[in-house]
């Protein structure tokens, strides 16, 4: 296990979305004090510490000074399958502009997921390339009770390395499917390359979502390794893509800690005017039913 990783919360710029009403932050990640939530004994980093309300302000101040009012939390694998910290922190937050995306395994009950889905949780997240509590198995027969409750299917990814395999089988899945991080692809091949193509065909039909988020994760900043990709996306279904910040950027493993000044100018830099309420309002509006 890591030792703490200490995230310093710079300040972003106050004018980094002000064309935008009703927007949304749709991937940020929340922690509280260990004695409080207990953390799972297994994770591979331990968090910079304080309770969960110090956690909130901080989240409220990143929301606040984007320019946006509404988030979506993704809960961590800090915390394993106890997701009581993330729906505490929408109920805190409150469920009007707050929803979550959990962990959960295949076999969960009826009973619980239909109280998660009452906390704001609107879909449930499997990691294809780490693996986790739920494999793709288990996503598979979820799938059918997530769309009966309005939730959806949340996968990381590498669409270079799975998309091609995994793309008729996620077509097929009833609920809708959110494709995390860019689809983690290899920049060096470009969108052209048959894993990102494959997820552009599926991403075309309405099926599929993506979240423009985490260009940190794949190369460095000024992110314009990233550049074409959003661009393509943007180009076959603007209304099927999102944004996420990943603040406040936990397990980053080798890569480099972004500021948030930084991830805000790579998206203004390539989603034009036109697509901005669109994809930081209107497209979490209509996936996450606020």
């Amino acid at each position: 296990m890591q030792s703490k990783a200490s995230p310093t919360i710079t300040a972003p710029p106050t004018t980094a979305f002000t064309d935008v009403t009703n927007g949304c932050d749709c991937h940020a990640h929340i922690i509280g004090d260990d004695s409080e939530f207990p953390m799972d004994p297994n994770r591979s980093e331990t968090p910079a510490t304080g309770s969960l309300d110090h956690w909130l302000d901080k989240y409220r101040t990143h929301l606040a000074q984007l320019g946006l009012t509404r988030g979506v939390i993704v809960h961590s694998m800090i915390y394993g399958l106890d997701n009581s910290i993330t729906a505490e922190a929408i109920a805190r937050l409150g469920r009007d502009n707050f929803r979550g995306v959990a962990l959960l395994t295949s076999d969960v009950s009826d009973e619980v997921l239909d109280y998660m889905a009452e906390q704001g949780f609107k879909g449930a997240r499997l990691n294809y390339i780490h693996g986790g509590v739920l494999d793709w198995e288990g996503a598979k027969s979820l799938a059918p009770r997530l769309k009966s409750r309005g939730m959806h299917l949340q996968i990381l990814l590498h669409t270079h390395m799975h998309m091609v395999e995994i793309a008729p089988e996620l077509m097929r899945l009833p609920c809708d499917v959110v494709i995390d991080h860019m689809g983690w692809p290899d920049t060096s091949a470009g969108p052209d390359e048959p894993g990102f193509n494959t997820f552009l065909r599926s991403l075309e039909t309405g099926k599929m979502w993506l979240k423009l988020s985490a260009p940190y994760r794949l190369c460095n900043s000024p992110y314009r390794e990233v550049d074409s990709f959003v661009t393509r996306t943007l180009e076959v279904n603007p209304e099927r893509c999102l944004w996420g910040s990943d603040w406040p950027y936990l397990m980053r493993g080798a890569a480099k800690r972004p500021e948030i000044e930084d991830l805000t100018e790579a998206f203004l830099r390539v989603v034009p005017v036109s697509q901005r309420q669109t994809v930081l309002a209107s497209n979490p509006a209509t996936l996450f039913g606020f």
